[in-house]
C-alpha cells in the first residue's frame, strides 16, 4: 500500500523512473571532463567529453514525452529554428570590428 500512487507502480502512473542506462551515459563525460582537468591539451579528452554532451543530448532528445499531437522532426525543426534567431540575435549585439575595409568615420578620425 505505501508507495504506490495512482498509477499504482510507485511512481504516479508517469513512467518518469523507467530507463535502462541510468548513469552509465555520464561515464564518458565524467572521464572527459576529469582528464581535461589533469591535461587541457590532449585532444582524446576533448572528443571523449564532445562525445560524452553528444551521448546526454541524445538520451535527453529520447525521452521526451509529448502530451499533445506534434512529431519529434517538427519539434526539432522548431528548436533549431529558436536556436538560429537567438545566435543572430545575439550576433547584432555584438560591435563591429573596424578592420580595413570599415568605412566606419571613427577609424580616420573624421566625424
Amino acid at each position: 500500500m505505501y508507495g504506490r500512487g495512482r498509477g499504482g507502480n510507485g511512481g504516479g502512473g508517469h513512467n518518469a523512473w523507467q530507463t535502462t542506462s541510468m548513469g552509465i551515459i555520464f561515464v564518458p563525460f565524467a572521464i572527459g571532463v576529469f582528464s581535461l582537468f589533469a591535461d587541457a591539451s590532449r585532444k582524446w579528452a576533448w572528443w571523449l567529453t564532445h562525445i560524452g554532451l553528444a551521448i546526454i543530448a541524445a538520451e535527453m532528445l529520447s525521452r521526451v514525452r509529448f502530451f499533445m499531437q506534434l512529431k519529434t522532426t517538427h519539434f526539432l525543426l522548431m528548436l533549431i529554428l529558436f536556436l538560429f534567431g537567438c545566435a543572430l540575435m545575439f550576433k547584432s549585439y555584438r560591435p563591429l570590428a573596424a578592420g580595413p575595409d570599415s568605412d566606419s568615420p571613427e577609424r580616420d578620425g573624421e566625424v
